[in-house]
């Protein structure tokens, strides 16, 4: 079993790597402009038009922190599933509303009886590495695996320093698959998003999604920036329109 876990997580993490080092075609053109729209609407990058209409009714574009991570895990979701968070979250942007504030436990609780009444459903749960209790994540990881509960554990970067734990060992020997992610590749995390809510919908069992805030060079860190670049390098964004062109920023992913 453990052997066969290990497998899934080199196979997803391998072709996360490959999709934002190579950008190897698996993402429509259409669906990498729609993530780059979500990435807008997160940051507050709207256009000239909205953003003159927001000034005009008083309201303040919503900005999202890491928003690569969110709009590349929001972007397949059915009318069925469900979003938590451990911290209050607006999602607006992505036209979601509010997540359900609730604790991992109450999350998987709550996938669990999901699945029971809706197969094909699951549960997106995002959740903030230094505000877990490592005991009581370790028994849900467990019960999760046991019962192949439909739920992706989203381990946002720490506000702060990373988290001292290492929670992709112990998800590993939980027998839940874990896969580390740059948290400002929006390809490499739609890909990732794509197999594990997949394996969720066919009763394949939880996955923890680590992601990692993992800073190279300058300018590393502007999530929108990245994602421009690997547009424009495939010729759909008008170097008008892109940050990449004044940033000279890299799409490609650096976690491995």
């Amino acid at each position: 079993m453990k052997q066969n876990t290990q497998s899934a997580i080199q196979k997803s993490a391998g072709d996360a790597v490959v999709a934002g080092k190579h950008g190897a075609p698996l993402i429509s053109d259409a669906k990498l402009a729609a993530l780059h729209a979500a990435m807008l609407r997160a940051t507050g990058k709207a256009s000239a038009g909205k953003a003159a209409a927001s000034r005009a009714t008083g309201s303040a574009p919503a900005r999202i922190k890491f928003p690569a991570v969110f709009a590349a895990l929001l972007a397949d979701l059915a009318p069925h599933d469900r979003v938590t968070a451990d911290i209050p979250l607006d999602l607006e942007p992505f036209a979601l509303g509010n997540p359900l504030e609730v604790s991992p436990a109450v999350a998987t609780s709550l996938a669990l009886g999901m699945a029971q009444h809706q197969p094909g459903s699951l549960v997106i749960a995002f959740i903030r590495p230094n505000r877990l209790d490592v005991n009581n994540f370790r028994r849900t990881l467990r019960l999760a695996a046991e019962h192949r509960i439909p739920i992706l554990y989203v381990l946002l970067p720490a506000p702060a320093a990373p988290s001292a734990f290492d929670w992709s060992a112990r998800a590993i020997l939980e027998n839940v698959p874990c896969i580390p992610v740059d948290a400002h590749d929006a390809v490499a995390l739609y890909r990732v998003a794509q197999e594990t809510m997949q394996r969720a919908r066919i009763q394949g069992g939880p996955t923890l999604i680590d992601c990692k805030q993992v800073q190279i060079s300058r300018g590393d860190s502007n999530s929108v920036a990245r994602m421009e670049a690997h547009l424009r390098r495939k010729g759909l964004l008008p170097p008008a329109l892109s940050l990449a062109s004044r940033n000279n920023i890299s799409s490609r992913s650096r976690l491995a």
